[in-house]
């Protein structure tokens, strides 16, 4: 896991944890309910680009049929619309990756402080 965040930081800490904690107990769920032969695995990273931050998190899953969005995507999805962003799904064969983008304006004093 690696996510660079600003700082200072308009992001409230409530809405990181809501994308996080949503993002990884699906990860979580989908990898516990693989069978033998598929690689078991979790992917998380986020990078600042300008006024973007972006996160990626990433885990394999038994990719026939579709999967369900429950309240935990729904959730993600406000908060991303909180901050102008969007979030989007990808899924190819054993992989799923949830994008999250959330808009936050830079301050030029600021830094980077990593988390992970």
């Amino acid at each position: 896991m690696s996510i660079l965040l600003p700082y200072p930081c308009s992001l409230r800490d409530i809405d990181i944890c809501i994308v996080l904690s949503n993002a990884l107990d699906n990860a979580i769920q989908s990898v516990k309910s693989l069978g033998a032969g598929i690689e078991k695995y979790i992917r998380v990273s986020g990078r600042n680009q300008g006024d973007f931050l972006m996160m990626e998190i990433e885990n394999s899953f038994h990719g026939k049929g579709a999967f369900k969005k429950g309240t935990g995507l729904s959730n993600v999805k406000k908060v991303a619309e909180k901050y102008g962003g969007a979030m989007s799904i990808e899924t190819q064969e054993n992989v799923f990756v949830l994008h999250v983008l959330l808009i936050i304006p830079q301050h030029p004093e600021s830094s980077a402080q990593q988390i992970g």
